[in-house]
């Protein structure tokens, strides 16, 4: 389906969640009205998607209520119309980036000659993160979201919420660091912020 973007229309839209209902809206056209926010400008956007023509107005109506209940249902799961606006670097998801790392560090791995062990860590930590975010219920994460205060949440589930030691915390750290500045090349961020954290200083043993 091709959804038209709009510039935010005055109608308030709810400030609480990151978007508006769709609903079907008949007229001289007929199409899939909702409004979302864009995570960048944090304004919201009015999007339509025109539903297609079918010459028995009842079935195209309900044809049109189906389209409404699709989106709303990828909407309540966090979906967002940006997220499919692969053309844009600043809206790739997390996902996307984290893939896409893991995919080239094989290739790396394999001519460097690199130890598998450290490939399986990696391997290891992506998928420790990923189940972090689901955990929160972030099934659509941006890249561009992935910041200092998300970062230092997930570091500390490992460190407090999971019991994992200071070296492991900062383990972690480490691999988020390299992920990010993967990123930073790539144009999918404008800034590192996993470098605003430190390190756990080792604990000088109590005798």
């Amino acid at each position: 389906m091709t959804i038209h973007k709009q510039k935010k229309s005055p109608r308030t839209v709810t400030n609480f969640l990151n978007y508006n209902p769709a609903e079907l809206r008949i007229g001289s056209q007929w199409l899939v009205v909702f409004y979302a926010k864009n995570p960048i400008t944090q304004e919201f956007e009015r999007h339509r998607i025109s539903v297609p023509a079918i010459k028995n107005k009842t079935e195209r109506k309900e044809h049109g209520k189906r389209l409404a209940m699709e989106v709303n249902n990828k909407l309540q799961n966090g979906w967002l119309p940006c997220y499919d606006d692969t053309s844009n670097n600043t809206y790739k998801t997390f996902e996307y980036c984290i893939t896409e790392y893991l995919d080239k560090t094989k290739i790396d791995f394999k001519k460097s000659n690199m130890r598998e062990d450290t490939l399986r860590t990696y391997t290891s930590f992506a998928k420790m993160i990923k189940t972090y975010i689901e955990s929160i219920n972030k099934n659509y994460l941006l890249i561009m979201e992935f910041k200092s205060e998300m970062i230092r949440q997930y570091l500390d589930w490992i460190y407090y919420d999971r019991n994992n030691s200071l070296r492991t915390y900062n383990n972690h750290l480490a691999f988020i660091v390299q992920f990010l500045n993967y990123c930073l090349e790539r144009g999918y961020i404008t800034e590192n912020y996993a470098l605003k954290i430190k390190r756990k200083p080792k604990q000088e043993k109590i005798r």
